[in-house]
């Protein structure tokens, strides 16, 4: 099983947690979930299910899994996010019920009869041209698909590892990751990249840090101490500047 990405994006002063997950082949669908400010705003699910049957390659899932983490990662940074948020209702006047009748005003001493002059008119103001408001029963997720047909997407980090890799209880695993970017394909220096050990059964654990050479690349070593119970998996995290910062996560098996 491939267990997915997270992604922090900011935008408009607002940090967006992206976290797409493939649940597996006992619930084939790819779940990602946007979350801002601690609650959840967005879902959307993808099934392969109907795939199943013809033999879907982990990389076919794959594909799905990172097309559907950057289409709505592309959408943050767009703004899609910000629109639809209800506005502020416009304060309530409450009615007290009937007024009482204004109390007449004393007369007036008797005097010489004055003829009021009005003022003249103010100009009349040309009035603003009407906006004609066309109505749409798209769905946010189509409004995202939309946009991407429209909208070229904008380079961001990716890293990749060895096609296949696996990672084991009680192993020693040697491989090269590459930082690259994700329209382009362009290799990006300097990245910083950690990976961590996080389990059901003790904190999380450094296993490494290091930064990509000029071409993108970086070769890790990474001991994975053995255990028996529980469940575990390797985190391995980018961070650019100028591209964002990115996760890939991958279970740890268990020796027979």
């Amino acid at each position: 099983m491939i267990t997915g990405f997270n992604t922090d994006v900011d935008y408009n002063n607002k940090t967006y947690h992206v976290q797409t997950e493939d649940k597996g082949m006992d619930n084939p669908y790819i779940e990602s979930l946007v979350y801002r400010g601690g609650g959840i705003i967005f879902s959307k699910r993808t099934s392969y299910a109907s795939k199943l049957a013809a033999g879907i390659a982990e990389k076919e899932i794959r594909a799905l899994l990172e097309g559907q983490h950057k289409t709505i990662i592309a959408a943050i940074r767009k703004g899609k996010f910000e629109e639809g948020v209800p506005a502020p209702e416009a304060p309530v006047t409450m009615d007290a019920g009937p007024k009482a009748a204004p109390a007449a005003a004393p007369p007036r001493p008797a005097g010489p009869k004055v003829t009021a002059i009005p003022p003249p008119a103010p100009p009349t103001a040309a009035a603003p041209p009407l906006v004609q408001e066309t109505p749409t029963k798209a769905s946010l997720d189509e409004m995202i698909q939309a946009y991407l047909i429209q909208e070229k997407e904008k380079d961001q980090l990716e890293i990749k590892v060895p096609q296949g890799i696996e990672f084991f209880s009680g192993s020693i695993a040697p491989f090269q990751i590459k930082a690259e970017t994700s329209v382009s394909k362009k290799p990006i220096p300097g990245v910083e990249i950690v990976a961590k050990l996080i389990t059901t059964f003790s904190p999380p654990q450094d296993l490494f840090t290091g930064y990509t050479n000029p071409d993108g690349m970086l070769t890790m070593t990474l001991k994975i101490p053995p255990f028996k119970h529980g469940n575990a998996a390797v985190i391995i995290m980018g961070k650019s500047k100028e591209y964002g910062n990115t996760e890939y996560k991958q279970l740890v098996k268990k020796k027979n």
